[in-house]
Order: structure tokens, then C-alpha cells, then sequence
């Protein structure tokens, strides 16, 4: 096992590769681009994973049944976003 950094396109959705069973830790705004992190075993099969990101203030019906990540800022707090993974 170990872990890896996935950056995330800044958009509302996204999708990555990621090996299967890998466990989302975190995700983090550094130097304004959007990661995440998890903890994988590398020798898995690839999978596909969807993220979701919403702005404070925005409908988020779509995302109760996703399983949040973490809260992050942009722009030193001007923007603010909640990360979930979508099922």
C-alpha cells in the first residue's frame, strides 16, 4: 500500500482513475489546484472514481448520498468548496 496524489479538474464533477479499493483520505487546495489523496494498492485493477464540488451556498441534493471529503479553500478563503465522492 501506499499513497498517491490525484489532482482534480475545478469543475462541479470530475472522474479519475484511481486502483481499485483505494481509500480517499483528504483533499487539499495547494497552490490553488485541487487534490486528493489516497491510499492504494498499486498492483490493482484501475477504476473509475466521481468526485463532486460544491460551493457553500449551492444546492447539494445531489450529494446526500455521497460519502464528503474534506472542505477546501481557493484564492486565500475567497472561494469556498465542499468535496464529496459520488457512489
Amino acid at each position: 500500500m501506499t499513497i498517491w496524489k490525484y489532482k482534480l479538474p475545478c469543475t462541479s464533477r470530475s472522474e479519475v482513475s484511481m486502483p481499485k479499493g483505494a481509500q480517499v483520505l483528504t483533499a487539499q487546495t495547494p497552490f490553488d489546484e485541487l487534490c486528493v489523496w489516497a491510499l492504494v494498492d498499486p498492483d490493482a485493477p484501475l477504476t473509475t472514481r466521481r468526485f463532486a464540488m460544491v460551493a457553500t451556498s449551492e444546492n447539494a441534493d445531489d450529494v446526500l448520498n455521497a460519502r464528503y471529503i474534506n472542505t477546501v479553500q481557493f484564492r486565500g478563503g475567497l472561494l469556498v468548496f465542499h468535496i464529496f465522492e459520488l457512489p
